[in-house]
């Protein structure tokens, strides 16, 4: 499928790439001026390519420094059996314990880069060559639309598409890397037709287990979406689990023994009592602030499907989004599922949103969408700040090559 960059002037994209080597994020910046052109694109995948490369695991609270560990040890850990070993130790975890290996990427990853480094930051690089990747070729399908505007409301919505798994996720790779590869799959299997990218959404179950769920999902909504009748019941499923998200632990605890054996470790271990004890604990206002987001996406999508159900019956991506929505408010109890699943259907709502509602008043109204995100904003810069280089915001492409060398 062709796609339909937005228009870009020679000179725009000279200054485009020149910035990029003399100041990357101001190149960064400089790329949402037209962020549907295809230059505008290339700077961000460049600029999450220079993160990748800072990319400092310093902070002992967070997964990318046992990443870390993982990568330095590696020769040791896997020396006798190598790739074959890690491979038969996988298959062979038969029970699926949480706390235990469940996947191979990360220990396939970490075994070949150490094997011709012993530079965290190249493994760090990797990871967001990938990452980074996937997330500016999924963004492609919303900003290449007709209907986006690049105005305040649609960089808005551009902002929710990216912080809805944002380059700083290469410090938890294995479930968030997986979000934009499927993602990225289902804009090629359900928009474009093109069913050997099914090949591609399978492979995110060998990144994170929890992708297993994802997949019978996708499988699922497309069958339904073939299915008139159960489309149209699909609004009243969606109603249905936003009120019972209110009670959710109490549904999940009644309905917890039918659930894969994946889910139900999840289960126990989010909703065991010193757990349940400790978001008890948590501040009334921080509950409500982290909350906000989740409740805008369940809008925007009430509004679509209140003004477009009829038109959209027929669209995938819109049953998908239903069914991943509702499937995730009914689980939001558990963050392992509940919460992260829902972050992973804000660019399907995003890209129906552009699709089918900027010529409506609502939209107008989603320029203040970023007043909303205050609260995750701020934890986002106090993990950001605890891992990045801060020399990746203020100087050139050279300095920062140079700086991490070694």
């Amino acid at each position: 499928m062709q796609i339909d960059y937005k228009y870009s002037s020679l000179e725009e994209d000279k200054i485009k790439l020149i910035l990029s080597f003399l100041y990357p994020f101001g190149a960064y910046i400089y790329a949402f001026k037209n962020i549907g052109s295809k230059t505008s694109l290339i700077v961000l995948y460049i600029f999450y390519l220079f993160y990748g490369w800072t990319f400092t695991p310093r902070n002992q609270d967070l997964d990318s420094y046992r990443y870390a560990e993982r990568f330095y040890n590696a020769q040791t850990q896997y020396s006798r059996d190598g790739v074959q070993g890690i491979i038969e130790g996988w298959q062979e975890d038969e029970e699926l314990d949480y706390e235990t290996e469940k996947d191979i990427f990360v220990p396939i990853t970490s075994y070949y880069l150490s094997k011709v480094t012993d530079n965290v930051h190249i493994l760090f690089l990797f990871y967001a060559a990938l990452f980074g990747g996937f997330m500016v070729l999924s963004l492609r399908y919303v900003v290449t639309l007709p209907t986006f505007k690049n105005d305040l409301a649609g960089l808005a919505l551009v902002f929710m598409f990216l912080f809805s798994n944002p380059i700083f996720n290469i410090n938890g790779i294995r479930f968030w890397l997986a979000g934009w590869i499927a993602t990225y799959a289902v804009f090629k299997i359900f928009k474009e037709k093109n069913y050997w990218y099914l090949l591609l959404l399978f492979s995110t179950y060998l990144i994170h287990v929890a992708y297993s769920i994802y997949i019978v999902l996708a499988l699922l909504a497309f069958l339904i979406s073939h299915i008139k009748i159960l489309v149209k019941c699909l609004p009243v499923l969606f109603l249905v689990s936003f009120f019972v998200s209110s009670f959710a632990a109490e549904f999940i605890n009644s309905f917890e023994s039918y659930f894969p054996p994946v889910v139900q470790n999840m289960v126990e271990s989010y909703l065991d009592e010193h757990y349940a004890a400790e978001r008890a604990n948590r501040a009334m206002y921080a509950q409500v602030l982290n909350s906000l987001p989740r409740i805008l996406w369940n809008i925007m999508m009430f509004l679509i499907i209140a003004n477009h159900h009829r038109q959209l019956s027929g669209n995938k991506i819109y049953v998908l989004a239903i069914i991943l929505l509702s499937f995730s408010n009914f689980m939001i109890a558990v963050p392992s599922v509940g919460v992260r699943f829902t972050q992973l259907c804000v660019p399907f709502v995003v890209y129906l949103w552009v699709q089918t509602m900027t010529e409506t008043k609502w939209h107008s109204y989603i320029k203040y969408v970023p007043i909303l995100y205050a609260y995750k904003i701020l934890y986002w810069y106090r993990y950001t700040a605890s891992t990045c280089d801060p020399f990746l915001y203020l100087t050139n492409s050279i300095h920062l090559i140079v700086n991490n060398l070694v």
